[in-house]
């Protein structure tokens, strides 16, 4: 199997273009050293909904309604899958915006809104999220200017951490974000999708702000996680039944508020409209580790803004979901923001129930619990049955290996990570995510908009940008087992390079040029200056306290602007940057360099257990991301577990007994290699008679130097989404870490 960029898909018919991104690009560096981008952004993740939708402010309710019902084509194909009609949907809509907003509710419409498959860095499936205009989701217009980073506002807008990066797009921070006060809420009116492997909705903390230490200087940080439980598949509540008695392609609505009162009329409105008490869902907004905006001066009271992402992985049917996915972009998937006291910027304009100044008295809404993330009894067994069998299976790896003239130069397990959602009070999730720096614990920033319904684990390169993991030195993630520097050699420095250029008709306009060979001629990483979020400005400690730094055009020239202040007001000196520079000269220990680099003849191998056949994941999936082809749909160096039957079938031990081949049925092999390096049959597989035909080149992605050149950093990354005996994130101990190793050619053989 050859990782080769094919035709990418297209949307058949959409009103507007949609491109959600959403994965940190770096920190910028807090010490005294001179501050640079990231040689090597994090690798993107999976789990980033990210909204950066390109595309005109959502259109009010009654609007889009006109232009859906006047497209036989959308009225008809797009807009048809559910169990019930749009215009039913619409009606219990503009039912309840009516009679909320003849309470004394200030009532804005929206949308839920879909990006296609596979354009967001997450091979087999997509994200949604909430779009309302920018009036309607902020104090005022200038919190949406702090978001971006404009200290001018107030020195707090100052990013602690960037913004994200991924896709196509630097995250659009005023897209799809939202400022809530606890007796305000969101509503989703909208239709489930066609029938996948996991969906869920959750509302994400997207900025914070936070207090850092290092430059004596609070500012605004960006965690991207939720400390709430997500409704998901397994319990949510539609038309067709509740609790996830029938998840797909159902009616459903979902109520997100920190108050009871708000939350009883939102209920009462749209049951007056037509819809049934039954597909209601409750997002409690209720916790202490979250700051709602008090309705007071916004830059005082500094509050956190949210988001709601929806995940889709998985889908059954391609074309099924990018219907769906059309119909959301065209406006099918309805959506209210609802202020209690009339809009976002009125402090007190009246409200229902009127208090004092007529505004609403608070009923705060009582916590929503999670749901417990343990060891099922049916899983007890599953982590001391199959690691034996793994260990197999490497072992039959590494005989066949040397055969065919390769060394094993690494070999570990997989980590746990984004490793929260296991203890809600005091919370897990405050604990590692919600301030900066994160904790020294292991965090692993490239798998952010992560979710505790997911057991993430990953291995190979990292840098931690955003704690103090590893004092924020490259290090190898993963248990180690045996490092062998035979073929690979020991005390090796590896360099690597990136530039800065100014493009465009008027020579203005910022690139990064990243992972570059000596001198800069080929690099592998071409981003503009927004995508890596070094345009913005950024604090760092200078000599008489605070200053900051930001990258711009001058003249055509790049340049690094250093500021005598924290707010990129007061210039202190330019710096040319347009030249090739060094990002890394580095002597990696030696566990590294074994295991987080595939060189000129690097073969990479996972061996695992079958989760979806344990019965511990709805969803098991397995990608090595290559910055070339990460948001190709159609080249992205992905595994799914159905992709891999019958792979461990060549590793069987011929003297196998039928209840030892009835276990490594359930276990598997992916390889990734440089063309042709795949390994081949080896001797073992006899025992499992037809099985043992497939070969091991049906389960191996070739990966070119032009784009991963040698040596590549990479960072291997699993998901098993949603124990169905749980209906949340697999446990960390109901499954053997996946093995993982680095093979090598010593020269000659």
């Amino acid at each position: 199997m050859t990782a080769s960029a094919r035709m990418p898909r297209r949307l058949r018919r959409t009103l507007v273009a949609a491109i959600i991104s959403g994965a940190y690009s770096s920190s910028r560096d807090q010490s005294q050293r001179e501050p640079q981008p990231l040689p090597h952004p994090a690798p993107p993740m999976f789990d980033r909904g990210a909204p950066g939708f390109s595309h005109v402010p959502a259109e009010s309710t009654s609007g889009a309604s006109e232009d859906l019902l006047n497209d036989p084509e959308l009225a008809a194909g797009l807009l048809g899958q559910c169990d019930t009609s749009f215009l039913s949907r619409l009606q219990w809509t503009l039912g309840a915006e009516q009679s909320l907003t003849e309470q004394g509710f200030g009532v804005t419409g929206g949308s839920l809104q879909f990006a296609p498959i596979g354009t967001i860095s997450n091979p087999d499936g997509t994200y949604g999220s909430l779009f309302f205009d920018e009036e309607a989701s902020y104090p005022d217009p200038d919190f949406c200017s702090c978001l971006d980073g404009n200290a001018t506002v107030s020195e707090s807008c100052t990013p602690v951490a960037t913004t994200a990066v991924s896709s196509s797009s630097r995250e659009e921070a005023c897209k799809g974000t939202y400022v809530l006060k606890p007796e305000d809420a969101v509503v989703i009116v909208g239709c489930t999708p066609p029938a996948n492997q996991y969906f869920g909705l959750q509302t994400n903390v997207y900025s914070t702000f936070t207090y850092n230490a290092e430059v004596n200087h609070t500012g605004i940080f960006f965690p991207c996680v939720a400390p709430y439980d997500s409704i998901n598949t397994a319990s949510i509540n539609t038309v067709g039944g509740a609790n996830g008695a029938a998840p797909y392609d159902s009616a459903y609505i979902v109520v997100s508020t920190a108050d009871q009162g708000t939350a009883d009329a939102i209920t009462e409105a749209l049951v007056n409209a037509g819809a049934p008490a039954g597909a209601i869902n409750y997002d409690s907004l209720t916790n202490d580790d979250v700051t709602l905006w008090d309705g007071g001066d916004w830059t005082e009271g500094l509050p956190d803004s949210l988001q709601m992402v929806m995940r889709i992985n998985g889908p059954h049917d391609a074309a099924d979901t990018r219907r769906f996915i059309d119909g959301s972009v065209a406006g099918s998937q309805r959506a209210l923001i609802v202020r209690a006291n009339g809009s976002a910027s009125s402090g007190a304009s009246g409200g229902a129930d009127g208090g004092a100044d007529g505004e609403r008295a608070s009923q705060p809404m009582n916590a929503t619990n999670w749901r417990p993330r343990v060891v099922a009894p049916s899983e007890a067994a599953v982590n001391a049955t199959y690691s034996p069998v793994l260990d197999s299976i490497v072992d039959a790896i590494k005989e066949t290996a040397e055969a065919q003239g390769y060394t094993m130069s690494y070999f570990g397990e997989l980590e746990a990570a984004m490793d929260f959602g296991y203890t809600e009070y005091p919370s897990d999730v405050e604990a590692c995510c919600l301030e900066y720096p994160h904790p020294s614990y292991f965090w692993n920033g490239v798998i952010h908009y992560s979710t505790r319904d997911c057991l993430y684990e990953t291995g190979g390169y990292y840098q931690d940008h955003y704690g103090d993991w590893n004092d924020q030195e490259p290090g190898l993630v993963g248990t180690t087992r045996a490092v062998n520097l035979e073929a690979i050699g020991e005390n090796v420095t590896v360099e690597s390079f990136y530039t800065f250029s100014c493009l465009g008709e008027d020579a203005d306009e910022l690139y990064f040029n990243g992972q570059c060979g000596e001198g800069c001629s080929f690099c592998t990483m071409n981003y503009t200056g927004d995508q890596v979020g070094v345009t913005g400005c950024t604090v760092v400690d200078g000599t008489n306290g605070p200053a900051s730094y930001k990258y711009a055009c001058v003249n055509g020239s790049a340049v690094m602007e250093y500021y005598a202040d924290a707010k990129c007001a007061v210039l202190a000196e330019e710096v040319n940057k347009d030249s090739c520079m060094t990002a890394s000269e580095f002597n990696p220990p030696d566990d590294l360099w074994a295991g987080g680099y595939m060189r000129d003849s690097s073969l990479i191998v996972v061996v695992g257990a079958m989760s979806i056949e344990l019965g511990v994941s709805a969803l098991h999936d397995i990608y090595l991301p290559v910055y070339a082809n990460y948001n190709d749909a159609d080249a992205e160096l992905d595994f799914k577990e159905s992709d891999l039957a019958g792979s461990s079938a060549p590793w069987v031990p011929a003297n196998a007994s039928q209840e030892e081949l009835a276990l490594y049925e359930n276990a598997f092999v992916a390889q990734w290699a440089r063309p042709g390096g795949c390994l081949t049959e080896g001797e073992a597989g006899a025992a499992n008679g037809d099985a043992a035909k497939a070969s091991p080149t049906d389960f191996c992605y070739e990966i070119e130097e032009s784009s991963a050149p040698s040596p590549f950093i990479y960072n291997l990354i699993v998901r098993h989404y949603l124990d169905p005996a749980t209906g949340t994130g697999p446990h960390r101990g109901a499954l053997p870490r996946h093995r993982f190793m680095v093979l090598d050619k010593i020269a000659g053989r």
